[in-house]
């Protein structure tokens, strides 16, 4: 049963559904006509991985010279530091 049709009845008694939950419900039946319309082609099923990288590590190596007057954070110790030498 549509929740929004429902809401309908319980709003003409005073009751219904809480604005979040109906701004909620909007945006799942919007997504859901987005998903039966055979233009609309999810970006995901066309990916090996969901999360990639655009370039390089921004890390720079530790042998890398810095401007004057900028220091290096010291290094954390924990696997992520073991990992970077």
């Amino acid at each position: 049963m549509n929740f929004l049709r429902l809401h309908r009845l319980a709003a003409h008694r005073g009751d219904g559904l809480n604005a979040k939950m109906l701004d909620l419900l909007d945006l799942l039946e919007r997504r859901a006509s987005l998903a039966a319309c055979p233009n609309v082609e999810e970006l995901a099923h066309h990916r090996a991985t969901t999360h990639m990288q655009a370039g390089p590590n921004p890390a720079a190596p530790a042998s890398a010279d810095l401007p004057e007057g900028v220091i290096r954070f010291p290094a954390r110790p924990g696997p992520r530091s073991a990992a970077r030498r």
